[in-house]
């Protein structure tokens, strides 16, 4: 779901079925690896990060890589543009997707502990914590 205004992109919002969205995002990978290995090897800044990263995936064991959460439904990502913030762009998003799968009865989301910013707008909008991590929160918003 996507806000604009006379052409130009405030924000999107994006989720779906957390099996769905693991496999595009494996899909995804795996067909654009070359350009993804590529990438990362062409933006010095990106190294530190992306060897963090898989260095914290590969000595992950089974368990941890299953999500905690028990919400099947996910709001996968949400975004606006730096020249929207601040003007509830985040908040209509929120409330289109939750009009889009009013039929559910919860959804959830998860979020980094350091986007203090964003775990006070998932408050406001109702959502509560489902599973504290060390270093993110699973938020559930029940709906109806």
């Amino acid at each position: 779901m996507v806000s604009e205004t006379a052409g130009v992109i405030n924000g999107f919002v994006l989720g779906g079925m957390n099996r769905d969205l693991e496999l595009a995002k494996q899909r995804f990978l795996s067909a654009n690896k070359r350009q993804y290995v590529a990438e990362t090897l062409t933006t010095p800044g990106l190294y530190l990060p992306v060897i963090q990263r898989v260095s914290k995936n590969l000595t992950k064991s089974k368990e941890e890589s299953v999500s905690p959460s028990k919400i099947p439904f996910r709001l996968l990502s949400i975004s606006v543009s730096s020249h929207a913030k601040g003007r509830g762009v985040a908040e209509k998003l929120v409330q289109a997707f939750e009009n889009e799968i009013a039929s559910l009865t919860a959804y959830g989301l998860s979020v980094k502990k350091t986007n203090e910013r964003a775990i006070g707008f998932y408050h406001k909008m109702g959502f509560e914590v489902e599973v504290e991590q060390p270093d993110c929160y699973y938020f559930v918003k029940k709906l109806g």
